[in-house]
């Protein structure tokens, strides 16, 4: 029967195929199962064998001639046999000598049959070991032919060929302790499906369900099941007694996970963050209902992390007071795991005071307070002095809310400051903050001498905290020794002032005044000063062949630190005009010129004036030049030899030559601009410059031209840039090129002994832009053989037929090498094996022991 035929009369199911495994037994698999090792797969669709796909045989008896011939009663005895699985071995006895010898084909080659008379092959479209060919053991193939051997037996219908298939899946990873089998099969609607349930304890249940029109079937357990991994069995029998089996693992897990949740007490972050841990898997989501103290509930979800934890911020803000956390995650099965945890948000600060003592001459007072924080709780208190000295104290609330600390590095003299402060559990800081003063020490004094002044009886000022009305005492020294005593009265703003009664000597001078409080404290204080009647001595620089024509006019001056020089400036053309610099703290000043000079020379005049009124002066001539210098670039008008980028000079730096002219210098810096990348390099004393580019950007670069740039700058700073621009080509295309060997180096393309001593033309042709007169080699045993390419695109090139022979491959490698215009250059290879037989036929011959009768020529014979 053919393949259709009998795949019909198994009834197959959708996604059924029929194999036959590697000891000739027949079955039903279901598409996606694992094919059993070594068996050959029949594909209902297709007249093939699968995974081969060769096609199936179609048996038929032949002559030797190769005509179709009719079955002979023999072989139909055969196949008889064989189709009642009878032992082809035992057959021998059976048959008398039929076709047989060494060039029989027979489907099992278990046994030769001789026959009388012309020998017939039988025909099966593959080779002599019968289905071997196509991948079947010999038992297959008997198998097979079993199935096919009566291809023209009519189907009956009534009596099929059915192999039955089921499949059964048993839910995996449910807490369902009686889940629902479910499965399918080919048996005929209305067949009972038993199954056979055995959970992890070893408790065996069997229910049974009814397959249903499209083959489906479903139960539910009805004893639940112990938590852990189960078993289903399933089978059905059809009305034939024919069996089918399918077996499927599920699990059931009741176990909740176990989960841990974290609500931060005593905070005063309002959206604290919540935490926890679960043995749920990672992925798993955390559902938390928050619910603070005035009942408002928000729900957070959180994902469950590699390790277990998990974490989210609540996001509206809690209300004061306590809240809860209830925590709930399910797991993969639908067993949920519940947590709760209770926290609190405090946000008022804890309320504090503190008492800083006033006008007092100790300088290590006590400061005291009180505060409604916890007892033990810490004070922190800082103490800032007049002069802004802190120092850090630490105080412990006592039992009734009192603390107290004595200041431990003494306090300057005046006010200061003490800021109190303390933090409660959940964060929350309270301040307080009070003033007091100290006053340990005699009334404040400055004074104040003139410093550099050319006013030989200056006014001593100065400024003391003494009540309005004290009296301050100055004693005047200047630089020769002489003393004079002076006296002020303090004003109501503190301030006092005195002028010099007796002129005082050039330089300087001292002058030490006191006053004394009510409470006899004596203040002092002194200062120097001195009396300058000498000019202060100024320079001034005006640059000198510069650009600029607003220039930087620099100088230095003795006078001090802040004086004003005031310089005049006068161009070629006689305009003026007047700046003002800065006197630094080194003695120098500088100032630009505001409005541009005329090109040409130019004066500046500098003075300034000391604090005491003296005048100094100078002067310095400069010049402007703001004409730029000539200058021109010229790029050299071939960058390659043929002004092209090929291929192999888009690999390496190319050299761009140039020459730059005018008023350069040596060592002045050209661009080069390729493919919007920039190449430097500097000009020489004769004004060439050579710059290497790189291949690759000049093939890149879009418009095919180098962009050229070179500045010089002259000893005035006037800059002039020139430009040029250079095209080129490109071809990076390289030919296109082939070679083909000849098939066969000799007639019969096998290397003989007398060839092996002869010279072997190997011959081919080359194509694409290869030329004639392009070299052709070939390499074999380790050696290489030229020739040129012909007019008519053919070579032919001498080899040793001894180098042929030796060659370890027994191939000949040969590659053409073509080379374009551009100096592109493309190889193209091929290859070509042969044989070698150098080994001589063996031979033997023998002469008949007698030539004649008595082996002896008689005259006869003769």
């Amino acid at each position: 029967m053919g393949i259709h035929a009998l795949l019909s009369l198994t009834n197959l199911a959708a996604n059924q195929l029929l194999v036959i495994d590697k000891n000739g037994n027949i079955a039903i698999i279901n598409a996606g199962e694992a094919v059993p090792e070594g068996a050959i797969i029949l594909d209902p669709n297709s007249n093939n064998l699968m995974p081969e796909q060769e096609p199936l045989p179609v048996a038929q008896l032949v002559d030797a001639e190769g005509n179709a011939q009719p079955i002979t009663d023999d072989i139909e005895q055969i196949l008889a046999a064989l189709e009642e699985g009878a032992d082809p071995t035992a057959l021998g006895e059976e048959f008398a000598t039929a076709a047989g010898g060494s060039t029989g084909s027979a489907l099992s080659a278990a046994f030769t049959i001789e026959r009388d008379g012309t020998e017939t092959l039988a025909s099966t479209r593959f080779d002599t070991s019968g289905f071997e060919a196509i991948g079947l053991s010999r038992t297959q193939s008997l198998s097979l032919l079993n199935l096919l051997q009566a291809p023209n037996v009519p189907v009956l219908p009534e009596e099929p060929t059915v192999i039955l298939a089921i499949t059964v899946d048993a839910p995996d990873n449910t807490n369902d302790t009686t889940p629902t089998i479910t499965g399918t099969t080919n048996a005929v609607p209305g067949s009972t499906v038993t199954l056979v349930v055995t959970d992890a304890n070893g408790t065996q249940q069997t229910l049974t369900a009814t397959v249903q029109p499209d083959g489906g079937y479903s139960v539910d357990v009805t004893t639940p099941l112990a938590e852990g991994s189960y078993q289903v069995t399933a089978s059905v029998t059809d009305p034939a007694g024919n069996t089918g089996t399918a077996s499927d693992k599920g699990s059931v897990d009741v176990t909740a996970p176990v989960i841990t949740v974290d609500a931060p007490d005593n905070t005063n972050d309002t959206t604290p963050t919540i935490t926890g841990t679960t043995d749920a898997p990672a992925g798993s989501i955390v559902t938390l209902l928050v619910t603070d103290t005035d009942g408002n509930e928000q729900t957070l979800t959180a994902t469950v992390q590699p390790d277990g934890s998990y974490s989210v911020d609540v996001t509206t803000p809690l209300a004061e007071g306590n809240y809860k956390v209830d925590a709930s995650v399910t797991d993969t099965a639908g067993n949920t795991g519940t947590a709760s945890d209770k926290g609190s948000v405090d946000v008022t600060a804890p309320v504090i005071t503190v008492d800083a003592p006033d006008n007092t001459n100790d300088t290590t007072p006590t400061i005291t307070g009180k505060t409604d924080a916890a007892e033990g709780s810490t004070v922190i208190i800082v103490v800032t002095d007049a002069k802004g000295d802190k120092q850090e104290l630490i105080v412990t609330v006592d039992k009734d809310g009192n603390y107290s600390v004595d200041v431990t590095t003494p306090l300057a003299e005046g006010d200061y400051q003490v800021t109190a402060s303390v933090t409660d559990l959940a964060g929350n800081t309270g301040t307080a903050i009070d003033n007091g003063s100290v006053d340990v020490t005699a009334p404040v004094i400055t004074v104040d001498a003139p410093d550099n002044t050319n006013d030989t009886t200056p006014t001593i000022t100065g400024t003391t905290d003494a009540p309005a009305g004290s009296i301050v005492t100055l004693i005047v020294t200047d630089t020769d020794g002489n003393q004079q005593t002076l006296t002020a009265t303090v004003q109501p703003d503190g301030s006092y002032s005195v002028d010099v009664t007796t002129p005082l000597a050039e330089g300087n001078y001292k002058v030490d005044a006191r006053v004394t409080d009510p409470a006899g404290n004596t203040g002092t204080a002194s200062d120097k000063g001195c009396v300058d009647l000498t000019a202060p001595v100024i320079t001034v620089d005006a640059p000198d062949n510069t650009n600029d024509t607003t220039p930087t006019i620099t100088g230095t001056t003795d006078a001090p630190a802040g004086s004003t020089v005031t310089l005049v400036v006068t161009d070629a053309d006689g305009n003026k005009q007047i700046l003002t610099a800065t006197v630094q703290p080194d003695g120098s000043y500088s100032v630009d010129v505001t409005t541009p000079l005329a090109e040409g020379s130019y004066q500046v005049t500098a003075s300034v004036t000391d604090p005491a009124g003296n005048t100094g002066t100078a002067s310095d001539d400069g010049s402007v030049d703001i004409t730029p210098p000539e200058l021109g670039i010229k790029l050299d008008a071939d960058i390659t030899a043929d002004d092209i980028i090929n291929v192999d000079e888009a690999g390496q730096q190319i050299s761009v030559s140039g020459t730059v002219t005018g008023e350069f210098k040596a060592g002045d810096i050209v661009t080069l601009t390729v493919n919007g990348k920039p190449y430097t390099g500097p000009v020489g004393a004769d004004g060439r410059f050579t710059i290497l580019v790189a291949g690759s950007d000049l093939v890149a670069d879009a418009d095919k031209t180098i962009d050229a740039s070179v500045t010089t700058t002259d000893t005035a700073g006037n800059s002039t840039t020139a430009t040029d621009t250079e095209g080129y080509s490109v071809d990076v295309t390289p030919p296109a090129a082939t070679i083909t060997l000849d098939a066969n180096i000799t007639a019969d393309d096998v290397i003989n002994a007398t060839e092996a001593g002869q010279q072997i033309p190997v011959t081919g042709s080359v194509g694409g832009d290869v030329k004639v007169g392009d070299t052709v080699t070939l390499t074999v045993n380790g050696k290489t053989f030229t020739g040129l390419v012909l007019a008519d695109k053919t070579f032919s090139i001498n080899v040793p037929g001894s180098d042929l022979v030796a060659d370890a491959d027994k191939t000949i490698d040969a590659k053409v090498t073509t080379t374009d215009a551009a100096g592109n250059s493309t190889t193209a290879t091929d290859t070509e094996g042969y044989s070698v037989d150098v080994t001589p036929p063996a031979a033997t011959i023998t002469l008949d022991a007698n030539i004649t009768a008595d082996d002896v020529i008689n005259a006869t014979e003769a």
